[in-house]
């Protein structure tokens, strides 16, 4: 007989969580993948990433001629506050 799971109180995450967070995100990427709605994720296993990784949301740079290499500077700043996050990657995210 299946006993079905008991009802949990949400709570924050916390790091000794991260595995059963992987898990959870493998395995909605697996569904994505498999019901062919991998645009709305991504495609790779988020438990394969080998390093910690930044995600960068939403990135808006004026197309002006004066704001020229302003995403750039943006990017350059993500990147800075990755690196004092410890990460090393740095990728956009996906909707």
């Amino acid at each position: 007989m299946r006993v079905p799971p008991q009802p949990t109180e949400p709570r924050p995450a916390h790091p000794s969580d991260l595995g059963a967070v992987l898990a959870l995100l493998d395995e909605s990427i697996e569904w994505c993948v498999a019901t062919g709605k991998a645009q709305q994720s991504r495609s790779e296993p988020f438990s394969a990433a080998m390093e910690p990784e930044t995600f960068v949301r939403l990135l808006l740079s004026s197309r002006a001629p004066q704001a020229r290499g302003g995403g750039r500077q943006l990017m350059a700043c993500a990147e800075q506050q990755a690196r004092a996050a410890g990460h090393t990657q740095v990728r956009p995210a996906r909707r």
